[in-house]
């Protein structure tokens, strides 16, 4: 089983939406995968068909000392997902209180699910980088096999990942995907080309292109496999998916 941590340096930048998508395609080349939801939001197992007063999760079953096996869900198409579930802001204090303790706590799910007929495992972390977070990544970030941070080609994610000290950081080891990108647009062909050149050492060759399907397939509770499996943006998550195989590969098991 290989692990593919999914994050970001910023919000708004579409890892949940990346990881549900590139799950689903994964998938659709006969891989087993499971994708776990790291964040609060519990917006994951949208993607899947889930709905969405659905409060079962791993971090729920933790916040009341119960097991996580039983919350998981499977799609229609045969994707699974573990949420992370729905707290209430009380319990989620707790919880972050405990996973401050406890930083290997999603960690310890990961290594017991090595055991199940499971080929990937994508770990979605679009959560803030502080707090309780950061012991949270930096476990997971020892576990995973690959690291990929989405970034979309805008002013806010060349800044943070050029010019601010996280983002430094963070691309000692990892790699970049650029998400949504408008190529009809000047301003963004620009940044494209100028990120390509100031970070072309991190920057992975695909792209994902935007796409109105997207949006579309995330407001019908679906993947882009199911909902809409011949647009464009399906066809850039195919081909990032066999990159990823092809990636993954070369990763000691």
């Amino acid at each position: 089983m290989k692990i593919i941590l999914l994050h970001s340096i910023g919000g708004g930048n579409g890892v949940t939406t990346v990881t549900a998508n590139l799950a689903a395609a994964l998938q659709g080349l006969g891989h087993r995968c499971l994708a776990i939801d790291c964040t609060p939001d519990n917006l994951l197992a949208l993607h899947f068909g889930v709905a969405s007063d659905a409060v079962d999760g791993w971090a729920r079953s933790a916040s009341l000392s119960q097991s996580w096996v039983e919350c998981g869900f499977e799609a229609m198409d045969g994707g699974r997902v573990l949420p992370f579930g729905m707290l209430d802001v009380e319990s989620l204090a707790t919880l972050r209180r405990n996973l401050t303790d406890k930083p290997k706590h999603i960690a310890d799910i990961c290594h017991a699910l090595s055991g199940e007929p499971l080929d990937y495992l994508l770990l979605d972390f679009s959560a803030p980088l502080t707090g309780y977070c950061s012991a949270q990544f930096s476990a997971l970030k020892d576990l995973a096999d690959y690291s990929l941070l989405i970034a979309r080609a805008d002013l806010q994610s060349y800044r943070l990942l050029v010019s601010h000290p996280l983002g430094q950081q963070l691309l000692t080891d990892c790699e970049i995907l650029l998400n949504a990108v408008k190529t009809e647009n000047e301003l963004q062909r620009d940044l494209l080309l100028v990120m390509r050149r100031e970070l072309e050492h991190h920057l992975i060759s695909n792209i994902i292109h935007h796409d109105a399907a997207v949006p579309e397939a995330f407001a019908h509770l679906q993947t882009l496999n199911s909902y809409a499996p011949n647009s464009a943006a399906a066809l850039d998550f195919y081909l990032l998916a066999v990159w990823c195989v092809n990636k993954l590969a070369k990763v000691p098991s």
